[in-house]
């Protein structure tokens, strides 16, 4: 092969590359020591979904439970790393279509509840 052969397929193929390469996705993942944004607490007879809000609080996300008729939402609780949140909010829907669900106990931590929470 000659050098012009070589030089003309070199060529060739950067000038290839530049067209293509615009088309390539570059994607961004998340970190993986990423923050959780949410945890589970598992109790007797049904599991709440905290969402972490702030450096030290959370709202209840979500209840893991469709059929439970009553619950008492804790003050704080702590995460699978023990860290210790204050429970500050029922967020949007949170439990949201539970029928069954006829009395829930509120802390005095809790200052706010999203739209729909019990609807």
């Amino acid at each position: 092969m000659s050098l012009s052969s070589v030089l003309k397929a070199s060529l060739l193929t950067v000038v290839v590359l530049a067209v293509v390469s615009p088309f390539f996705v570059v994607s961004e993942s998340e970190p993986a020591d990423a923050a959780v944004s949410e945890f589970k607490h598992i109790y007797p007879k049904y599991e709440l979904v905290y969402k972490i809000t702030s450096a030290d609080t959370v709202e209840v996300a979500s209840l893991g439970n469709m059929y439970i008729t009553g619950l008492t939402i804790p003050a704080s609780v702590s995460d699978h790393d023990l860290k210790t949140y204050s429970v500050t909010s029922i967020g949007a829907d949170a439990f949201h279509n539970r029928i069954s669900l006829t009395s829930v106990t509120i802390p005095n931590s809790v200052t706010s509840i999203g739209a729909d929470a019990f609807y």
